[in-house]
């Protein structure tokens, strides 16, 4: 969880700087609030008689951030110059006396200009934040650095220093609410409370939240009280710093703690999830319309898996599976496999999508435990990048079952080229020889064999031309698909007769419904009585000789 370290007290004020009703105490109480209200700030009034002119302030305590890179000042400002150089000035965080770091701000424009602006620019370099060895005595300097005359203004109405969730030391802290959490604080002011005395009855902070977890609270002091987010710390004493004020009796802002006060764990309301009347759940809405109605973002659990993982199995820590088989075939593995978990009663409902994300020839290969099924199939196959399935566990009042509920799977496609002329004898069918492969995207081409295998069952477009010289003004050429090699599962005759020039051409285009590893070759004929060439590696040749094979989906 994010952090917030904000000012607490005043450390010192040179007599320019007051606040919006022109008090010259507490001036820190102006510029603390959670959310920023720029109807109070405090303001730095230009003289004629000053140098430099600041205002400091403590900052309240925080932990060391677990990415010292995400330490920043932010502040709320605005500006006007009346005279002379532009107004300038300075913002330093201090630990102690010692300047951690410092950024100038050069001009009014710089402060926010006319409006008041969120400054949030200035970000502090790991080395920097790296410097802090208390991050409870952290300050905060605001500075102008020279005279402009009576009639510039600096007003800032928020200031705070942000930083990353707190580093664990081995283990993270968590958000956490527990049941009848509640002690007693004499502590004062606005600052970290210090957790005094225990309540009969009920189990201490320390015990019920733990040391560096995160929890909501209550204070209440006399007639005041604040619910917010704080910070458990196991120390002597323990405390809990007030983070985040959610609400108060001081209009959001934090109450000045008096006397002995009580403070203890809730939930607060505005933070519920409840189940309304109709038994429908609304998070961030008001009047949720659907059994889980959520106005805002949704997170899931996401892993990214390597070919390293050449079989994973999923279970209840993971939702989207994104795989990366780079390096898998180097490997020599043939798959990457992800297995789900048996379709049963525990997985009932549950949803996985997996999508490969390289564009590598390995695939991935999707199954269910226990020789289970996905929609009937043993198995299924992404073969390209950002292929995907989204599955869901279904139960039909009898049984349980994986079924797709979303899929992505770029159609397959291989094309095959002659570039030489080939001899075909007269009176049978003859292979035509490919010698160059043009494109192979999921589909097998291969010029030694001269055929085209698809890895996918479906159905698929295959089209190839063929062109012939010397046939003579009676010849004609004979062109049809061959599958897996088989006399008996020859389609599409075509023939072309020749014309006057004796070079006949033919075309040939089915739609075949193939199986997994099922291969097509192109097969010519003619019956001229001898051999004859194709018509292909010619500069005058006008049409090409191809074979392409194409997964309609």
């Amino acid at each position: 969880m994010t952090q917030y370290a904000r000012p607490d007290s005043d450390v010192s004020r040179n007599s320019e700087w007051t606040n919006s009703s022109s008090g010259t105490t507490d001036l820190y109480s102006f510029i603390d609030e959670d959310t920023a209200d720029d109807t109070d700030y405090i303001k730095f009034n230009s003289s004629w008689s000053e140098n430099t002119s600041s205002v400091r302030f403590s900052l309240s305590d925080i932990s060391e951030p677990a990415d010292l890179s995400t330490v920043k000042v932010v502040f709320r400002s605005k500006a006007y110059q009346a005279w002379f150089s532009d107004i300038s000035g300075k913002v330093i965080l201090y630990q102690g006396s010692s300047a951690i770091a410092q950024k100038s701000y050069s001009s009014a424009s710089a402060w926010g200009g006319s409006s008041f602006t969120t400054i949030d620019d200035f970000t502090l370099s790991s080395a920097e934040a790296g410097n802090i060895t208390d991050w409870s005595d952290l300050e905060l300097l605001f500075r102008n650095n020279d005279n402009e005359g009576t009639g510039s203004y600096i007003y800032i109405s928020q200031a705070y220093l942000e930083a990353g969730a707190a580093a664990g030391g081995g283990s993270s802290s968590v958000f956490k609410i527990a049941s009848r959490v509640k002690q007693q604080t004499t502590t004062t002011g606005t600052g970290t409370v210090d957790l005094d005395t225990s309540v009969d009855g009920f189990q201490s902070f320390v015990d019920g939240i733990g040391d560096g977890n995160t929890t909501y609270y209550v204070l209440e002091s006399g007639d005041s009280w604040e619910v917010g987010v704080g910070t458990v710390t196991d120390a002597s004493p323990d405390t809990l710093s007030r983070d985040t004020v959610l609400a108060s009796s001081n209009s959001g802002s934090k109450i000045s703690l008096a006397d002995t006060s009580d403070v203890f764990c809730t939930q607060p309301a505005s933070k519920a999830v409840l189940l309304d009347s109709d038994d429908r759940v609304a998070v961030n809405q008001t009047s949720p319309v659907s059994t889980l109605d959520v106005g805002g973002s949704v997170s899931g659990a996401a892993t990214e898996l390597t070919y390293a993982d050449d079989s994973t199995t999923l279970d209840e820590t993971h939702g989207t599976v994104t795989v990366d088989t780079t390096g898998a075939a180097a490997a020599a593995m043939d798959d990457v496999d992800i297995i789900l978990p048996a379709a049963a009663a525990a997985t009932k409902g549950r949803l996985y999508t997996v999508k490969k994300i390289d564009t590598e020839s390995t695939p991935v290969k999707v199954t269910v435990a226990s020789a289970g099924t996905i929609d009937g199939e043993t198995a299924v196959n992404l073969f390209l990048q950002n292929d995907f399935i989204t599955v869901q566990c279904v139960y039909d009042g009898s049984s349980y079952a994986w079924h797709i509920i979303a899929e992505y799977h770029k159609p397959h496609v291989a094309s095959l080229k002659q570039t030489s002329a080939q001899s075909i004898g007269s009176g049978s069918l003859v292979v035509v020889s490919y010698d160059t492969i043009e494109y192979e995207e999921g589909a097998e081409a291969d010029t030694a064999n001269e055929k085209i295998t698809v890895k996918r069952a479906g159905k698929y477009l295959v089209s190839a031309n063929i062109a012939m010289t010397g046939m003579g003004s009676a010849g004609y050429i004979q062109l049809n698909f061959e599958t897996n090699g088989s006399a008996s599962e020859r389609f599409n005759k075509v023939r072309a007769k020749s014309s006057s020039e004796g070079n006949p051409a033919a075309h040939c285009t089915a739609l075949l419904d193939l199986d997994v590893d099922d291969y097509v070759r192109v097969m010519a004929y003619h019956a001229t009585g001898s051999s004859r060439n194709t018509n292909s590696g010619s500069a005058s040749v006008q049409n090409e000789m191809r074979f392409f094979v194409q997964e309609m989906r």
